[in-house]
């Protein structure tokens, strides 16, 4: 997600492991490599108990993700 040791990275990695425990979240895929959702290797039921998105979500509600960073996120993940 960025360097390691940031605020940043700090605040997104316990964005992540509080939807584990509190939303029984599933880590799927990490970081922004797959994040998008599509048809093949990466449906909507795997999305929404992807605990990784849950931390991007709440980075991008809080005007942390650059337009690069979003960007790479919504590329669609090879099928």
């Amino acid at each position: 997600m960025g360097k390691a040791g940031t605020r940043f990275e700090w605040a997104a990695t316990i964005v992540h492991e509080l939807s584990h425990r509190e939303m029984s979240t599933k880590d799927h895929f990490y970081s922004d490599k797959v994040l998008k959702p599509n048809s093949g290797t990466f449906p909507s039921n795997k999305a929404l108990t992807n605990a990784d998105n849950y931390a991007f979500f709440a980075a991008d509600c809080n005007g942390q993700l650059t337009a690069g960073k979003i960007l790479t996120v919504l590329k669609a993940p090879a099928a």
